[in-house]
């Protein structure tokens, strides 16, 4: 009876591990060939992926090719830009620190950097270091990252620069996704350990994880031999960019890793710290960044699985059909990125792909997710497929119209010389209009290396036409009063949220 009762328990468990283990169908017979059809309907250069199931590296592949313009393959290995997923390391580094009580998340920023200030003195004071990683501190979605000025040699700067930021969000009351306050948390870091958050993060994270091939940031004077490159889409097409090398910003988003690596990541994320048997990273230090700290507007209309959302501590926290998940994606610079945590499930996976346009990333995530939740089959990428598809044919028949007016050759009230001049934004910097042979450029500054070409459509409106893809083709209209020209706005896509007046000098 005894040997009866034992073999049922060892038969229960055996049978408990096999079904934690077994990979939804979907997965085993259907990934493979979803992901490949759907980058060619995305005509979505390349993409890598990696599945950690209940602790193992379920799936780890690369897809597609390293640019559009070579056979070169993606694989497992293939270095991407993670783009803004920098920010949950950057997040856990802090986290760390706190569990070894070197610093604490409520220390006011200016305990460790007495150069912290915002344009609201009693604010500066108030800002704590979680507020950082959270953000919470009142700047909008992307507020300052458009900027004309020099470009900063040191984190110090870029950080005093915030003083000139006007706080548009209530305090602690409202969520504004912040750049600058991750970078911020970077110099806390050095401020901290003595240590730059490059040589920090190595030495706490990468190393110990074995993330071998990972980097801080793109080293430009170094060949890689397998890297993605960088894509985008420009007037219906993919095209090829340049990289953008990211390293005062690197804490808010600068990182270069590969599927391979960040499989590691993921198995601590889902171990909380442990990798092969061994704490690499504080169970506390994780589940702090797992704290709900800025809760966030969403509309089920959107999507009926959710019923919270919110952000902790460098994630983005969620319900999806009732499990709770940990994510953040990145975009941007010709990649985007997401990695998604569900505990309860013991799943982790992240998808880096070499676009910063296509959202197949993002429906593939959906997908995953729904096939290890035990949902049926839905097609996201179909119905995202179409909508990008309408929306880049509109704007190819826009741009059409607009060129047919161009090619009307309208001629505004004033004269071109009226136009030019140098424009002036408190926040972002100076740019210059000038007529150039009978045409108007406008110029910003000379180590931008970015020109834009004016052309007249009428109601005191140019179309412009930028040199580089970030601020791509837009209409800037100027304010006339009095028969002068009073200002500018500046609207660019890639810097959502807001309207930036330029006003002309005298």
């Amino acid at each position: 009876m005894k040997k009866l009762y034992i073999l049922i328990i060892i038969t229960f468990f055996t049978s408990k591990v096999s079904v934690s283990q077994e990979l939804p169908k979907f997965i085993k017979d259907s990934l493979d060939s979803y992901i490949s059809q759907n980058i060619k309907k995305w005509n979505l250069p390349g993409l890598s992926i990696a599945i950690v199931k209940d602790g193992k590296t379920t799936h780890l592949k690369g897809y597609g090719v390293r640019a559009i313009n070579s056979k070169e393959p993606v694989d497992e290995t293939t270095m991407f830009q993670i783009a803004s997923i920098t920010k949950s390391f950057t997040a856990t580094l802090v986290a760390m620190l706190h569990e070894e009580k070197k610093l604490s998340l409520n220390d006011k920023v200016t305990k460790w950097l007495p150069y912290f200030q915002l344009k609201d003195s009693t604010i500066s004071q108030l800002v704590d270091i979680e507020d950082l990683l959270s953000h919470r501190i009142g700047f909008g979605n992307h507020q300052g990252d458009l900027n004309f000025e020099k470009p900063p040699t040191q984190r110090r700067q870029i950080i005093e620069g915030m003083s000139k930021l006007n706080i548009s969000k209530k305090f602690r009351g409202s969520f504004g996704y912040s750049n600058k306050s991750f970078i911020a948390a970077g110099d806390v870091i050095n401020a901290v350990t003595k240590k730059t958050w490059e040589e920090t993060i190595q030495e706490k994270i990468f190393l110990p994880l074995n993330m071998s091939s990972t980097e801080p940031s793109l080293n430009t004077n170094f060949k890689y031999p397998n890297i993605a490159y960088p894509h985008t889409y420009f007037r219906g097409k993919q095209v090829i960019r340049d990289f953008v090398p990211i390293t005062v910003e690197a804490p808010a988003g600068a990182i270069l890793s590969n599927a391979k690596d960040m499989s590691n990541w993921l198995k601590v994320q889902l171990s909380l710290g442990m990798l092969n048997d061994k704490r690499v990273i504080p169970r506390r230090a994780i589940m702090q960044t797992r704290r709900v700290k800025s809760i966030q507007a969403f509309s089920q209309s959107i999507d009926a699985r959710t019923h919270f959302y919110a952000y902790g501590l460098g994630y983005y926290i969620r319900d999806v059909e009732g499990y709770i998940t940990y994510q953040h994606s990145g975009g941007g610079y010709g990649f985007s990125t997401n990695h998604v945590i569900v505990p309860e499930k013991g799943l982790a996976f992240i998808i880096l792909t070499n676009s910063d346009v296509s959202d197949f990333y993002m429906n593939l995530t959906n997908v995953i997710l729904d096939a290890f939740l035990d949902k049926p089959f839905k097609d996201y990428s179909k119905e995202s497929l179409k909508d990008f598809e309408e929306n880049n044919n509109q704007i190819l028949k826009e741009m059409d119209s607009l060129t047919a007016i161009v090619n009307s050759n309208l001629k505004p009230k004033l004269s071109l010389n009226d136009f030019s001049g140098t424009y002036v934004n408190s926040t972002v910097g100076k740019l210059n209009i000038v007529n150039k042979n009978g045409k108007l450029k406008v110029l910003l500054p000379d180590y931008l290396k970015i020109s834009g070409d004016l052309e007249y459509i009428g109601d005191n409106e140019f179309l412009c036409t930028f040199s580089d893809y970030d601020f791509g083709v837009i209409k800037i209209p100027f304010k006339i009063k009095n028969g002068k020209v009073e200002s500018l706005i500046l609207n660019i896509e890639s810097y959502e949220d807001f309207d930036y007046h330029f006003v002309k000098e005298n």
